[in-house]
């Protein structure tokens, strides 16, 4: 369908949809400079200008205290994040000169991070350089080290201290700030692990759908009558034709058909070319998802550079979220896993794993490649799990280990 503009309507989507993808960049930074406004509005309609302090246990307005910093840290989060989308996505702006109106929001941003101790926004912070990392980011390393380096199990670590914190005098500000940091924590990892799903496969999609497709449809297909196959594809092609040939000859010595030699000639030039356009497709389409992989896997990659500090933040909730189940639900993930990938039963799924992964790269399935690869990957990743269990697991949650050999046996 063609629209009024002359587009087809496609087109137009298309036209829409890459416009939104290159507007990320000033929507998230116009969405952390709105909540550097909110906080600078905050401060001076309830603090004369001032940094708004944490809220004091027992003293007078105590809960109007915890809204306001309540929300304080809502909006530190909302910049934290905002500034991590846009770092992650102002690659679309190569080429852009940065506008004053752009640097004039950073430079709000910086003052109002730089009042609360936040990292700042440009450049990128740096994991190892404690001085220059976030509270967040500093509690999160400082939880990556306890694991590693705890003797004892961590459980009986996290009775001690919870008992020592409900002791201090200061427990209720000490647990108010934890959910703060808690909260700020998940919302962060939430939104980062959001950002490092959707933006790679975005960036896949759309340059497949309007880059790499119509450079092979027109170098690969319009120009280039012939198609040169890989080797499997030239047999498959072959037997499919042969297969075809020997039906046209059982349907004449049947007497289903009585056909001239010029007619099954015929008949089977047609098929011939029906075949070389089939073929030729899986060809370019196996082309086209390669180029589209190579974009997922650098995109990903960028987005794991720019965001090395939410990394951090992100490991450390998704160690929270692990630890925090049961000793029963840990055994139960492990075994599941371990069965997916190296059970008994899994050479049925890899050989399904490998034949879709080959008609995605537009090639057919190798059944001597597929029996080599999955008698030695399931093993390597067996004994992996089982260094895993003795060496790590064993000495942070030994009652997850007691359970997993009593559930295994």
């Amino acid at each position: 369908m063609v629209t009024s503009n002359g587009y087809r309507q496609s087109d137009s989507a298309g036209i829409s949809l890459t416009r939104w993808f290159s507007g990320i960049p000033q929507r998230s930074l116009a969405a952390a400079y709105q909540a550097a406004l909110a906080i600078q509005e905050l401060e001076a309609q309830h603090f004369q200008g001032n940094p708004i302090p944490p809220p004091t246990p027992g003293a007078p307005g105590q809960n109007t205290q915890d809204y306001l910093y309540s929300q304080l840290q809502k909006h530190l989060a909302t910049i934290q994040m905002r500034l991590a989308e846009f770092r992650a996505t102002r690659f679309l702006r190569n080429g852009t000169p940065p506008d004053p109106e752009t640097l004039a929001q950073l430079a709000v941003i910086d003052q109002i991070q730089a009042r609360y101790h936040r990292v700042a926004s440009s450049p990128p912070p740096d994991p190892s350089d404690e001085d220059h990392t976030s509270p967040a980011t500093r509690r999160a390393e400082a939880k990556s080290k306890m694991r590693k380096t705890a003797v004892v199990p961590r459980s009986l670590l996290d009775t001690i201290n919870r008992i020592t914190k409900q002791l201090s005098p200061n427990y209720t500000a000490i647990a108010q700030e934890e959910a703060a940091a808690g909260r700020d924590q998940t919302i962060a990892a939430t939104k980062f692990l959001v950002l490092l799903i959707l933006l790679p496969l975005l960036a896949s999609l759309l340059s497949r759908q309007f880059i790499y497709s119509p450079l092979v449809d027109r170098y690969l297909i319009s120009d280039v009558p012939q198609v040169s196959f890989n080797l499997e594809l030239q047999e498959r092609a072959f037997r499919e034709l042969e297969l075809y040939r020997e039906r046209l000859e059982f349907e004449e010595l049947l007497g289903i058909a009585e056909r001239s030699p010029q007619v099954q000639r015929q008949l089977l030039e047609e098929k011939a070319v029906e075949i070389e356009s089939a073929y030729r497709k899986i060809s370019t389409e196996g082309l086209k998802n390669i180029l589209a992989d190579l974009t997922y896997m650098a995109t990903f990659a960028w987005v794991v550079y720019l965001g090395r500090a939410e990394i951090i933040i992100l490991k450390s909730f998704l160690d929270d979220l692990i630890y925090g189940l049961s000793d029963s639900a840990k055994a139960f993930i492990i075994i599941l896993f371990t069965d997916i990938f190296v059970g008994y039963h899994s050479p049925h799924g890899w050989e399904v794993l490998l034949t879709l992964v080959a008609h995605h790269l537009g090639m057919v399935e190798n059944p001597m490649f597929n029996g080599a690869f999955i008698a030695t990957i399931p093993v390597i990743l067996d004994t992996l799990f089982k260094y895993w269990i003795f060496r790590y697991l064993n000495r942070v949650s030994p009652s997850a280990v007691a359970t997993y050999r009593t559930m295994n046996e």
